[in-house]
Order: C-alpha cells, then sequence, then structure tokens
C-alpha cells in the first residue's frame, strides 16, 4: 500500500513538474516548418531556427521576423522588410492561435497590435 502511494505521489509530482516547463520547452514549431500560402501571390516560410519570411511571388518585397510557439500559440515579431513592404514594429507582437497538420495550417488571431499584419495573417494556408 505505501508503495503503491508513493508511486502515485510521484508520478503525480512528476506530471506537475512537467507542466512548468519554459515556455521553449512546452511548444513545438515543427508543425510549422516550411512554406505555406493562402494566396499565389505570397509564400510564408517558418524555419526551425525560429525566424520567418513572408515574400511577395514576384520577388520585390518581403518582410522578415522571429516567431515562437507555446502549445498553440504562435507569437510574431518582424525585424526587417524588403521593397514597398513594411514591417510592423518590432514591439508590436502578433499572437495567433494554429492548427497545423502536414497538408494545412490554420492561423486565428488571438490579439495583434500591428493592423497591417493582422489584415494579412489570418486564414488557412496550404504547404507548398
Amino acid at each position: 500500500m505505501k508503495n503503491t502511494l508513493f508511486r502515485l505521489l510521484l508520478l503525480t509530482g512528476f506530471g506537475l513538474l512537467t507542466n512548468f516547463a519554459p515556455p521553449e520547452k512546452q511548444g513545438t514549431n515543427a508543425a510549422l516548418v516550411g512554406k505555406w500560402s493562402k494566396d499565389p501571390n505570397a509564400v510564408w516560410e517558418f524555419r526551425a531556427d525560429r525566424s520567418y519570411t513572408m515574400s511577395m511571388a514576384d520577388g520585390k518585397a518581403s518582410i522578415s521576423g522571429t516567431y515562437s510557439v507555446r502549445g498553440n500559440m504562435l507569437m510574431l515579431s518582424d525585424l526587417s522588410a524588403t521593397g514597398q513592404a513594411k514591417a510592423c514594429d518590432a514591439s508590436q507582437k502578433g499572437f495567433y492561435i494554429f492548427a497545423a497538420d502536414s497538408y494545412t495550417l490554420t492561423l486565428s488571431t488571438q490579439n495583434d497590435d500591428c493592423p497591417a499584419r493582422n489584415r494579412l495573417v489570418p486564414g488557412t494556408y496550404n504547404r507548398k
């Protein structure tokens, strides 16, 4: 009886500790990594190093930044832009709820301080 109670307490304690892992340990970016498009004119690429680029198909404009994942929450932060694209200010973080499988990525706005990015990001994407 004592052994069973000890094991139960040990497993419960382990479960609680794993739920309080640092944010970078809780989420995974593996499902996001790759190229995605919802519009033939623009492609989003999420890399394993947690950087991203949104490029126009004609190559005349792009926005680059960093992202992080916690559970099903994606945080975007623009760093730079080329061509006619305009990056959001670095202090303007975008938070999106995501669901991804092998073929599709769906992004829904949780909160984004950058109106331009918030108009561009939400939707369903197909893997390229």
